[in-house]
């Protein structure tokens, strides 16, 4: 688990955000499921923006 942790934590942190958004969904907790996929798809996708201008100046 520790070395899955270092090398993908995005793709870590974005399937446990999907697990609990879908449980809550499940729990019939809709609204709390919004939030948990909102959180989710800004917290996977924070990291990659900060590599976006680096990147672009070459």
């Amino acid at each position: 688990m520790r070395r899955l942790l270092q090398r993908a934590p995005i793709a870590l942190l974005a399937a446990a955000g999907l697990a609990a958004g879908l449980a809550a969904r499940l729990l019939s907790a809709p609204a709390a499921a919004e939030q948990i996929f909102l959180f989710t798809l800004v917290a996977g996708g924070t990291p990659r923006t900060r590599l976006l201008p680096p990147m672009s100046r070459g």
